[in-house]
């Protein structure tokens, strides 16, 4: 009976000690988050004056643009409208590329003030845009002085309409090849251009897109992409001083494939030249319509988008070995890559001809169709060859 009483007490004890860890957990959960609530709500209060609306119009007398590839918006359209961030009291202004790029006239909206702001320049290399506003500003955009880190919780803010902002909270989902992160978090309107910010209000990076695609055939994965403030802030210190600067020019069309041995053995991915440019770097150094190209600089090139960016990055002006090959043969070259401006027709994107309208772009996509089924039939002729082959051997 004794034992019993005992035992019994015993399991009281620990109940009600449990039951204090429970409600202790529970109270520790509810005071965290309202201490995250009132720490988001000090952030946006703290950059909401700093980050501004962005609208960037065409001139009256030009026709509408078809934005085409630079998002899914399919109608002509006068003017875009997104966030720009201010960076300094004298009036310079930090965006993305893609807020600027192929208008003319920018506005900027902060304090309940609508101001006209002039294009200082254009980095084509990290996408971005620095505006510039006659005017004194008290408050301006931090940069937090420690790098990215995987796993961190963020703000993502944009200030498109005003006064009214879009703050939204995100994970930084780990680092691209490129050199931008990706953030796991909404894409709200308005945050292209804007920031990406730690709890304390410090900028973290520059949201330069919506989305980031895998490759061609692995689809898209859903987040946001933001450049680094170091190298966001550099970029601006470079435009402010010494005007554009460019991204670089290859000048060919290219196509994602699987590279297979002659016993089907899967050997790697590499990308293909459907097209070359003619006067274009890649057409003066020698490199021909179905070339594969299996390394730039001094790394594997396994997707055309990658190709694009790895092309964009380094550069106007700037020499890269490419490795390609050129039937069996393994081949290297050396490559000065120039500006878009300079090189010739393919202005919109390294590597990628100009796309004016939806109707082109859609001659293009079919075209490029045809040419990935004649290198598929051609290599399916040439392993029809190798069977017949081996056939007459056989008897």
């Amino acid at each position: 009976m004794t034992g019993t009483v005992k035992n019994v007490k015993t399991a009281i004890i620990v109940a009600v000690f449990f039951s204090t860890l429970t409600v202790t957990a529970v109270s520790l959960s509810a005071q965290g988050l309202e201490l995250l609530d009132r720490d988001i709500s000090r952030v946006v209060r703290r950059i909401s004056d700093a980050v501004v609306t962005v609208e960037a119009r065409q001139p009256e007398n030009r026709a509408p643009v078809f934005p085409g590839a630079r998002n899914t918006i399919s109608q002509p359209v006068n003017a875009v409208v997104g966030t720009g961030m201010i960076i300094d009291t004298s009036g310079y202004i930090l965006t993305s590329l893609g807020m600027v790029d192929g208008y003319d006239r920018f506005r900027i909206e902060t304090e309940g003030r609508n101001l006209p702001a002039k294009l200082v320049g254009v980095d084509r290399m990290h996408k971005l845009a620095v505006l510039k506003v006659d005017t004194i500003f008290q408050n301006y955009i931090s940069m937090s002085p420690f790098p990215p880190t995987t796993g961190r919780l963020v703000l993502a803010y944009g200030q498109a309409i005003g006064h009214i902002g879009y703050p939204a909270l995100g994970i930084i989902a780990g680092r691209q090849s490129d050199g931008s992160y990706l953030v796991s978090g909404s894409v709200l309107p308005g945050l292209l251009g804007g920031g990406v910010f730690d709890l304390s209000g410090k900028l973290l990076g520059v949201i330069s897109s919506g989305s980031v695609t895998v490759n061609d055939y692995r689809g898209t994965w859903g987040g946001i992409i933001m450049l680094p403030a170091a190298t966001s802030f550099a970029a601006a210190d470079w435009i402010i001083c010494c005007g554009n600067r460019e991204a670089g020019y290859l000048g060919i069309r290219t196509a994602a494939i699987e590279l297979v041995s002659p016993e089907k053995k899967i050997l790697g991915e590499a990308v293909v030249v459907l097209e070359v440019d003619p006067g274009s770097p890649a057409d003066k150094a020698g490199l021909l319509v179905g070339d594969i190209v299996t390394r730039f600089g001094g790394g594997k090139v396994t997707s055309d988008s990658e190709l694009q960016r790895l092309v964009g990055s380094a550069g106007a002006d700037s020499t890269i070995n490419i490795g390609y090959m050129r039937g069996q043969q393994q081949m290297n070259i050396r490559i000065a890559l120039t500006s878009p401006a300079v090189g010739g027709s393919f202005v919109n994107s390294p590597g990628l001809a100009a796309q004016p309208d939806r109707q082109t772009l859609i001659a293009i996509d079919i075209q490029k169709r045809i040419d990935l089924m004649h290198l598929e039939v051609q290599r399916l002729q040439k392993q029809l060859d190798r069977l017949l082959g081996r056939a007459g051997m056989s008897r």
